[in-house]
């Protein structure tokens, strides 16, 4: 059985990640082949950050039920890097966490798939009845639960790199159908 420690340097190891910017519908459109290997990327890169969410949980869980072992994470926004997010775990047990909101990913689809059980997008008004949030506030809380746990990120990426796959699938499904 692993020591919380030697746990921790193993969920480190597994954390260490960066969602590279995925090629954008419009460059492979028109090319079956290319469709169908982003395709399949895309599965590769959903099942790699369940590890990472996985990782990132088991250091939650062990960091706040072990006060000898200190994980933190540094929030970093960064900008013309080709990647929506990475983090990098140090030996120091810091994990540097930096996210690029200027990445086309980022902004069109990681943004969108936060979680409503994390930014809701109704609200009860004065008379009781449900009503929709305005759509800046959405966007903006939807953006500070990103900026700020990386968790979310991990959780949302999963969420948003499905939703590009389902149509990268669905553009895939039209051309075969037109080549038949």
């Amino acid at each position: 059985m692993a020591t919380n420690y030697e746990q921790i340097q193993a969920d480190l190891a597994a954390s260490n990640y960066t969602l590279w910017e995925p090629l954008d519908i419009s460059e492979v459109q028109l090319n079956l082949c290319r469709i169908k290997c982003l395709e399949e990327e895309l599965g590769l890169i959903a099942t790699e950050l369940v590890v990472v969410g996985d990782a990132l949980n088991d250091i939650e869980n062990i960091a706040t039920s072990d006060t000898d072992t200190d994980v933190t994470f540094k929030i970093s926004d960064i900008t013309n890097q080709p990647y929506a997010w990475d983090l990098n775990p140090t030996t120091s047990g810091m994990i540097m966490f930096n996210i690029n909101t200027y990445s086309p990913f980022f902004k069109n689809y990681l943004i969108p798939n936060v979680s409503e059980l994390v930014v809701p997008t109704t609200t009860v008004d004065a008379d009781g009845n449900t009503v929709d949030r305005p759509e800046g506030d959405v966007h903006n809380d939807r953006l500070n639960a990103l900026r700020t746990r990386p968790i979310v990120v991990v959780e949302t990426s999963i969420a948003a790199v499905n939703a590009y796959k389902d149509i990268v699938s669905a553009k895939r499904a039209k051309l075969e159908e037109t080549y038949e």
